[in-house]
């Protein structure tokens, strides 16, 4: 480094070694005139010396030149160009340099890595190959206005715009250009920052704010329906309360009245079940047991608890298992309970005509039971099927207000599968029906016995 160094510092030019004999010649003059009345003597006779002597000191001049004036100044000219090109080559954001034509003179490092071409690669070429095509017309008639105009309105500004990689990739830029003074040539400088990073997260914060508002939205819907939930049931258990005071009634208006009670005070005990259970799945305080137990008992339980709720809408629900399944299975029979009577229960509320159907399958060498509840209701359209399982969300407002609910029971059916090692999937198409399917570990199935062709296939009450 320090050979190349030392061999830069006195390689000669054409134009650097005709400047320094100018110089030489100039200093000379100036010494034959301004010193030769001094050191000419008083006898003409003297002259040949005296001319002797200016001859000697316009040689000696030369070398005092170059290493008093000219050699400093040429080394100071390369330490700073050498500066300059240290400072372009280890920039962090690219740096192009092209003419007024567009031609592109320099390409240092950074813009090598920002845009994937080599300098020998772009150098030479017009800048518009760092342009996206549908951009570079507006991008040509943007320069040459620009150029034409006494005022450059693109000069010193940082801009925002959109660049392209090698390998065809769109680059969100920041990039700034200054013109560069050329005599008479123009050139400009462009500095080129990739601001991907920073759009991503623009994006996710906007994304997150937009999650933000919904949630918020949502939760508003949320605590009004549920207020409504609450009340209604509430009102009831108050109003016949107060019928019960009334020691007029018969045997079998006060038999009434007290069913009346016991069915909204179930309904608000099912209400705030869901709400605590919502908030253990938040506080993550949610916990599972693990037991032995009958599927087919929690499908013939299901089946015979929402048996009335079915025929007052003139349904019928029908279990089937096509298949095998086992006589026992090692999870916790109240929450899968609990999930089946959600899905059948919201099979039964949006269908006004046809069955309700569940179906069991047994996956032995994945060790997982699956029921599939169907209907023949309302369904939903792909956007109502984006919010079913979000906490708080609900498919349409207007469905909601329109059967009611809390809106909770489809999440806390999620949440429950996925605790029991599994899932919950839905298939749905409009005024076509629905199909939930629910999915939970069985524990090892090696040695247990498994049974088909089970009552449970005969249709259900």
């Amino acid at each position: 480094m320090a050979n190349s160094r030392r061999t830069a510092l006195i390689r000669w030019s054409p134009v650097r070694f005709l400047a320094a004999v100018l110089i030489t010649v100039f200093l000379v003059e100036a010494c034959m005139m301004f010193g030769l009345p001094v050191l000419l003597p008083a006898d003409i006779s003297d002259w040949a010396e005296a001319l002797a002597d200016a001859s000697l000191l316009s040689v000696c001049s030369g070398p005092i030149l170059w290493y008093a004036i000219v050699r400093p100044l040429r080394n100071t000219a390369i330490w700073e160009r050498s500066r300059y090109e240290s400072i372009i080559k280890h920039a962090a954001d690219g740096i192009v340099t092209t003419d007024e034509r567009g031609i592109i003179l320099s390409f240092n490092p950074a813009a090598e890595t920002l845009f994937g071409y080599t300098a020998n690669e772009a150098i030479g070429n017009n800048v518009s190959m760092l342009v996206p095509s549908s951009y570079r017309e507006v991008h040509d008639e943007h320069l040459r206005r620009n150029l034409a105009a006494t005022k450059r309105t693109f000069l010193g500004m940082v801009r925002e715009v959109v660049g392209l990689h090698k390998n065809g990739e769109i680059l969100p830029l920041e990039i700034s250009v200054s013109e560069v003074p050329g005599g008479s040539y123009r050139f400009f400088t462009a500095i080129a920052r990739d601001i991907s990073k920073r759009k991503e997260a623009e994006r996710k914060l906007v994304e997150a704010k937009q999650a933000a508002e919904e949630a918020a939205h949502a939760k508003s819907n949320f605590l009004a329906n549920m207020s409504h939930e609450i009340r209604t049931p509430m009102t009831a258990i108050l109003g016949f309360s107060d019928e019960l005071l009334n020691f007029n009634l018969s045997p079998d208006e006060m038999r009434e009245v007290i069913h009346i009670i016991q069915r909204n005070g179930n309904h608000l005990l099912h209400v705030i079940n869901d709400i605590l259970d919502v908030s253990k799945f938040e506080s993550g305080a949610f916990e599972v047991e693990s037991t032995f137990f009958s599927p087919e008992e929690i499908l013939r339980d299901v089946r015979d608890s929402l048996a009335t709720k079915a025929q007052a809408k003139g349904l019928s629900v029908e279990v089937e298992v096509p298949g095998e399944i086992p006589i026992t299975i090692q999870s916790d029979p109240t929450r899968l309970r609990q999930a089946l009577l959600n899905l059948v229960g919201n099979a039964i509320k949006f269908t006004s005509e046809g069955n309700v159907r569940v179906i069991a399958e047994c996956d032995r060498q994945e060790e997982t039971l699956t029921l599939h509840v169907s209907d023949s209701g309302i369904g939903m359209t792909p956007r109502e099927l984006e919010n079913i399982f979000v906490p708080f969300g609900q498919a349409d407002i207007s469905t909601t207000r329109r059967f009611g609910g809390t809106g909770l029971g489809l999440t806390i059916t999620k949440r429950i599968a996925e605790a029991l090692g599994g899932d919950v999937i839905v298939m749905s198409e409009p005024e076509v029906g629905s199909t939930f399917s629910l999915t939970i570990g069985t524990g090892s199935l090696e040695g247990v016995e498994m049974t088909s062709g089970s009552p449970l296939s005969a249709a259900g009450h």
